[in-house]
């Protein structure tokens, strides 16, 4: 590419704010010709999405562009000063600048059949074709995006997808319309690594074959490393470094980008020896990229004889994924088949597998919110909070009009009717102290006024305040940037170890749980391939899954 040539994009020193607070982009700049590939990354709060979200001219409505411009083409589409051009926005969104953004949940419409919503975006695509010829393009991006069976997925709901499946849907949907720029915002963060990897390897073949720009953002620099030759580091909204990737990696030029290296587990996953992570087999080690001051992960106790929290004995459940004309159910799809687990209690068992294998259905049944279809769970604890979860997106089960406080004292007075209001009190802000949120300082805030970590934390402790001894953690930190997943799972140590609760750790990343559980159980298809420690896994894993796991943690 000539040096002569106009850049497809061109962003110049922008800058954002809402009103007179500081500017959460500052004097950002750079550019993009087409066929390029670039890596935005930064942590949460970093101002990353927010550029992405300028040049697809969706800043929020409060959002102000106190400097600079953006110019795509010939198309101006931002100015500092100047309203944007909204009907000009409205004929490039989407046809010549794709996006992808990180949750599928909010932009899929949960009352309508996935196919429908996939046709419709082909209509605005290409309103010339036939509805056969939009159906049969629509099978083909399916297949692009590695859904099988499209003709189900088609018929299906957003809610019968797992948030994988999910996911690929509004990729395929983006990337149909052949856009000469797409914007990946986190796409891949709530997806299993193999999945991840294919559709990472599917988005460089796809932009490499239509010549298209590729902005992807994200907090893990293992995956930018793999996708991007170039990359911009935001902190604070500011650029704090840029130039070649690989260059970046290996020299950083700062304490801030050691620090996002230090908290990538997969760029270290493929060089550490799995000795470096664990003690004396199933003992979790501290990792050594933990800044100063942290405590360590504690270690395992050695178990009493009576020593397990949960057992789960031949369990199976289907799903309904069609009926006919009478409500009879004609096709069902097994979820989980003769599923047995034991989980011990003070453990930390890490649930591993592609999106869709079953682990989230299987963790619904041990929280009660699906029935078991066949088999039975036995639990030590018999009392009715003693399991409960933490969710993947704490903004969703986090009630936007009530205070940190009174969220937490709903819990405690439903399971303790009988305690004063000092008492709830106390308890309320013994629980905000014990994920490290001080009840003076946070006890009056709600939820919009809190960072992914801290609304996480919000939800742990909601858990907590229940005294269970089972707690479920379901892909808790797949949407936090690197450092709040370190975070977080320190935080799960502790309590483990003040508490002896036994924890299920359901994830995709397999790089990030060999660092902390005591046994992996790799799922697959619904059923278990494999249940060993992290350092058998690693040096001998005994199923294709679990192999196929450890090629794409090391991103092979």
């Amino acid at each position: 590419m000539s040096a002569e040539q106009s850049p497809l994009l061109l962003v110049q020193d922008l800058t954002i704010g809402f009103g007179q607070a500081a500017p959460v982009v500052q004097d950002v700049s750079f550019e993009l010709q087409s066929g390029q590939t670039m890596g935005l990354i930064g942590r949460s709060g970093s101002g990353k999405s927010m550029v992405a979200h300028a040049i697809a001219g969706l800043l929020p409505s409060a959002a102000v562009i106190r400097g600079g411009s953006i110019d795509f083409l010939d198309f101006k589409v931002a100015r500092s000063g100047e309203a944007p051009d909204e009907i000009g926005l409205r004929a490039i969104r989407g046809k010549q600048i794709g996006m992808i953004f990180q949750e599928p949940q909010s932009s899929l419409n949960p009352t309508t059949r996935c196919g429908q919503q996939l046709l419709e975006a082909l209509t605005q695509y290409f309103p010339a074709r036939s509805r056969t010829e939009l159906g049969d393009l629509a099978l083909e991006w399916l297949n692009k995006v590695r859904l099988p069976n499209g003709s189900r997925i088609m018929r299906a709901y957003p809610n019968e997808l797992s948030g994988g499946q999910q996911q690929r849907l509004l990729i395929a949907m983006a990337m149909a319309a052949e856009p000469r720029l797409l914007l990946a915002d986190e796409p891949t963060t709530a997806l299993d690594t193999v999945t991840e990897l294919e559709i990472l390897k599917l988005l460089r073949r796809l932009t490499e074959e239509l010549g298209s720009a590729l902005l992807f953002i994200s907090h893990d620099l293992a995956v930018v490393k793999y996708l991007a030759e170039d990359v911009i580091v935001l902190d604070h909204g500011k650029v704090i470094a840029r130039g070649k990737t690989e260059s970046i990696i290996k020299d950083p030029p700062n304490e801030r980008v050691e620090k996002l290296i230090a908290g990538s587990a997969r760029l270290q996953f493929s060089e550490e020896s799995i000795d470096s992570r664990t003690k004396g087999g199933t003992e979790p080690a501290t990792p050594s990229d933990l800044e100063p001051g942290r405590a360590d992960l504690p270690t395992k106790k050695a178990k009493p004889e009576t020593d397990w929290a949960v057992r789960i004995e031949n369990l199976s459940y289907n799903y309904v994924t069609k009926r006919n004309f009478f409500g009879r159910v004609t096709a069902i799809h097994g979820a989980v088949n003769n599923v047995s687990l034991e989980l011990a209690k003070g453990e930390f068992t890490a649930l591993v597998g592609e999106s869709g294998c079953g682990k989230t259905t299987l963790g619904r049944c041990l929280n009660g919110l699906l029935p078991a279809y066949s088999g039975r769970i036995r639990l030590a604890d018999e009392r009715p909070q003693t399991v409960q979860t933490v969710f993947q997106d704490p903004s969703a089960t986090l009630n936007p009009s009530m205070s940190v406080a009174a969220t937490l004292k709903e819990v405690v007075r439903f399971h303790q009717p009988q305690l004063a209001k000092y008492q709830v009190k106390d308890i309320v802000a013994d629980l905000l102290l014990e994920v490290g949120l001080p009840a003076d300082e946070y006890g009056s805030r709600y939820p919009d006024e809190l960072s992914g970590g801290q609304k996480q934390r919000i939800a742990i402790a909601r858990a907590l305040a229940a005294k269970p001894s089972l707690l479920i953690c379901d892909e808790a930190v797949s949407a936090l940037d690197a450092e709040l997943q370190i975070e977080i799972l320190q935080l799960l140590g502790e309590l483990r170890r003040s508490t002896n609760l036994t924890i299920l750790f359901i994830s995709h990343d397999l790089a990030l749980v060999m660092r902390y559980a005591d046994r992996i159980a790799v799922m697959d298809a619904g059923e278990l391939a494999e249940v060993t420690t992290p350092k058998e896994l690693k040096t001998g894993a005994r199923s294709e899954r679990g192999r196929a796991l450890l090629a794409a943690a090391a991103l092979n």
